[in-house]
């Protein structure tokens, strides 16, 4: 059995070796403790909020260089290199936590046991943004520029103080905009299914944590 704490198997020890903690009892998957590296795990929840914290930090700089592009298209590229910048950097650095990971107490470390240093390395990093960013960057190219010519027709339709309903919209526009939900409708799929796995995965994993081989760890037990 298991220290209900740090995961560090008791044997017959009155008190945990590693953390000190009186024996408590425990199997790894009911108490949320990695079955391989019998670290705990972090639950869904503090992975909800680490994303959420994430997301408004990068609110700023990405309106800041947002603000110096004109096309859209261009715009959400540069907001996803934006992300991929401060994903990877932040979680190849020695303590494997963005702004959201340290605020929740949270941590992204490799998943197999070895020798080497368990923080991510930058192809590792950029490989766990990849899985999920670079899906999106792919729409973004296909779609974009439909997107773009759309928007600066209604742009134009503002300015020039005409008020139009959708139904008075051209149907190129109104396809333009439809192709464009419609696109970016299956990677929005594709990144809820991904968010959800943990729910049910033995090691609390995302599907591009699987893919980068890492898991997200409590830093606060």
């Amino acid at each position: 059995m298991f220290c209900s704490g740090c995961g560090t198997e008791l044997g017959t020890n009155v008190s945990c070796s590693e953390c000190g903690r009186p024996a408590q009892y425990t199997t790894l998957e009911g108490r949320g403790i990695d079955p391989e590296l019998r670290v705990p795990l972090s639950g869904w929840w503090h992975r909800v909020g680490a994303t959420i914290i994430d997301g408004l930090v990068l609110i700023v700089p990405a309106l800041i260089v947002g603000a110096f592009i004109s096309s859209s298209t261009s715009s959400l590229l540069a907001g996803s290199l934006v992300s991929m910048g401060y994903q990877v950097f932040l979680l190849s650095s020695h303590r494997g936590q963005t702004v959201g990971n340290m605020a929740v107490k949270t941590r992204v470390i490799r998943a197999i046991r070895s020798d080497s240093p368990v923080a991510l390395g930058l192809g590792q990093s950029f490989l766990r943004w990849a899985y999920a960013g670079v899906p999106t960057v792919i729409v973004t190219l296909l779609v974009g520029s439909k997107f773009n010519d759309a928007l600066i027709y209604i742009q134009n339709l503002q300015q020039s103080g005409t008020v139009v309903t959708v139904n008075d919209l051209p149907q190129w526009v109104r396809t333009d905009l439809t192709d464009t939900v419609s696109a970016f409708g299956l990677p929005l799929l594709y990144l809820l299914a991904d968010q959800l796995t943990p729910l049910w995965t033995r090691r609390r994993q995302t599907l591009h944590d699987m893919v980068a081989r890492t898991i997200v760890v409590r830093t606060d037990i």
